[in-house]
């Protein structure tokens, strides 16, 4: 896992959802998402035209849709995720992976927080979870040893994502960002020890400018809409297949671990 620099960076994805088992499907998507230091937000949108922060553009972010998911500074509701999960040292850098709203529209199923220490050893990547019925979760995954190379981390499930899941399942995480490239893959295993759902995204990083922007954009016009559509899409599907229904829980009662 490399720090690179605080500049703001543009990474062009592929996603690919692959379900298991009876009702199995299959489905991929291109995107793109941001990388933005969280205590120079502001500066990541000058001189980048059309992108925004805090205001509408036809790309923008705005720090009520993540974190606290009101508005408010998202250091230290990070500083505090960390310290509930015993990460004892003060991140120095904090960086924000996510799909920036697009004309809009936002939708952001995994926001990941690189948390970084002074000399940009990685602390933690904290992993927002956002299910479709307007609630989070974050799951904080810390590297073993040095911190360099791919994060590997697994955590039981705490929150309730699919009516087609159950909550008894497992999820094992491999994270890996520099500059150049993003490997996210996330596997959810059921307690019969059987992979259910795999999750992966990957892509390549630039520099955010305009014109990276703008090709992005122009590649994928509705990328977030297409996104939320693609999730709902898939769960009519299976329910129309006759996939078992979990229903829902109530919202983990804490907002991390």
């Amino acid at each position: 896992m490399s720090p690179g620099s605080s500049s703001p960076r543009l990474y062009r994805t592929r996603v690919v959802h692959a379900r298991s088992g009876k009702h199995r499907y299959r489905f991929r998507h291109r995107a793109f998402r941001l990388l933005l230091d969280i205590d120079r937000l502001e500066d990541s949108a000058r001189g980048v035209r059309g992108f925004a922060v805090q205001r509408w553009a036809p790309v923008s972010v705005y720090r009520r849709d993540f974190g606290p998911r009101d508005g408010s500074a998202l250091r230290p509701w990070v500083e505090r995720v960390l310290r509930g999960a015993c990460v004892e040292e003060a991140p120095r850098r904090i960086r924000l992976l996510c799909y920036p709203r697009l004309w809009g529209y936002e939708f952001n199923p995994l926001a990941l927080w690189f948390c970084e220490s002074a000399r940009g050893r990685l602390l933690a990547v904290v992993c927002e979870v956002h299910n479709t019925f307007g609630e989070a979760y974050s799951y904080v995954l810390r590297p073993d040893g040095t911190g360099d190379g791919p994060l590997h981390a697994e955590r039981d499930k705490a929150f309730h994502v699919s009516p087609f899941i159950p909550m008894a399942a497992r999820y094992r995480f491999a994270i890996a960002l520099d500059e150049a490239g993003l490997r996210v893959t996330v596997h959810e295993r059921t307690d019969d020890g059987r992979t259910r759902l795999v999750a992966s995204e990957r892509g390549t990083g630039s520099p955010l400018g305009t014109a990276a922007l703008w090709r992005a954009v122009a590649a994928m016009p509705l990328m977030t809409l297409r996104i939320a559509f693609y999730i709902r899409w898939h769960a009519l599907t299976l329910w129309l297949r006759g996939a078992p229904w979990h229903s829902k829980p109530p919202a983990p009662r804490r907002e991390a671990g």
